[in-house]
């Protein structure tokens, strides 16, 4: 089963509660052998919160408009999942 995890951060300073559910049910889903990938914004990731979301897969997408959280590639199609 494919499950993915939509956020608008995974950092807990920017997120607090959401980003830590978030972060915690993907890497236990992962864990479990299911296919889990969390979709979120690059703004606030760092290495090593990056690294501690494995297995899980992240995809963080760059801002096109940081005033209305508009992700750049809104509007295309996304295959990789």
């Amino acid at each position: 089963m494919n499950v993915l995890n939509v956020n608008l951060s995974i950092d807990l300073k920017t997120d607090g509660g959401t980003a830590e559910r978030t972060y915690q049910m993907s890497r236990a889903l992962a864990h479990q052998e299911l296919k889990c990938t969390v979709l979120t914004h690059r703004i606030g990731l760092y290495a090593q919160r990056l690294e501690a979301v494995r297995p899980a897969n992240l995809v963080a997408l760059d801002y096109l408009w940081l005033r209305f959280n508009v992700p750049r590639g809104a509007g295309e199609k996304f295959d990789s999942w």
